[in-house]
């Protein structure tokens, strides 16, 4: 996985977006994603970082250093910004 590969890390905001409609909370969407695509914590947190490095997720009043905490990452609320929904969308017009 390159996380450096903007083309990657759309394609895993689109999955994590998928994840984010599946889980019944907002802190369950990593856990789902990460069971899903088959992530360490240690890779969905790298993760995180770029697409919130991106202006892709929205963390609000979530501090970003807890995602380096063990298992805090799992039960990291995710949301996807206007932004990042724009990327989630960008292929389904064409379908």
């Amino acid at each position: 996985m390159d996380l450096n590969d903007k083309n990657e890390l759309k394609s895993l905001l689109k999955e994590l977006y998928e994840a984010q409609k599946r889980a019944s909370f907002a802190d369950r969407t990593i856990q789902v994603f990460t069971e899903k695509i088959k992530l360490t914590e240690e890779e969905a947190v790298e993760m995180l970082h770029k697409m919130i490095e991106e202006g892709w997720l929205v963390v609000n009043k979530y501090k970003i250093k807890f995602l380096k905490r063990p298992g805090y990452a799992l039960n990291f609320p995710v949301v996807i910004s206007k932004k990042g929904l724009k990327i989630v969308k960008e292929g389904k017009e064409d379908t």
